[in-house]
């Protein structure tokens, strides 16, 4: 009986073939919500790649102001300027770190399950031949 319920679970288990291909691993550290994207968390990369994308337009913005208000010798502006450039680049920062972060668990996780199903596959295989040979030892 332990055996035909152990047999019934490794054939519910998700084969190699169902699981889908792990992505290159140059994809993990790429920006805007690309390592989200490769692993199909589709809300999770538009909300990286839109923080990203904000946060460059954000420092780029800042500096511009910031270089504005240098070449006009306004030091208070200037130092305003610079401190907006600097947080939002370190929003960047923050968000490209979360997205690497993340990528990288969940290559992590798809490697480990990719990694179980073969060896669940491999074990169902080598049960099924078990059964086959005792099956033709009882016939004799």
């Amino acid at each position: 009986m332990l055996l035909l319920l152990s047999s019934l679970a490794l054939a519910q288990d998700p084969t190699p073939e169902a699981l889908p291909p792990l992505p290159p691993k140059y994809k993990l550290v790429m920006p805007f919500g690309v390592p989200q994207f490769a692993f199909e968390r589709s809300g999770w990369g538009a909300t990286h790649a839109s923080a990203q994308s904000l946060a460059i337009a954000g420092t780029v913005f800042a500096s511009v102001k910031a270089l504005q208000a240098a070449e006009a010798e306004e030091a208070e502006p200037y130092m305003l300027w610079r401190g907006v450039a600097l947080g939002t680049f370190t929003t960047f920062a923050a968000s490209y770190f979360t997205s690497t972060l993340m990528g990288s668990r969940d290559y992590q996780i798809r490697e480990y399950l990719l990694s179980e199903s073969q060896a669940r596959a491999a074990s169902a295989m080598d049960f099924q031949q078990r059964r086959a040979y005792a099956d033709h030892l009882a016939a004799r």
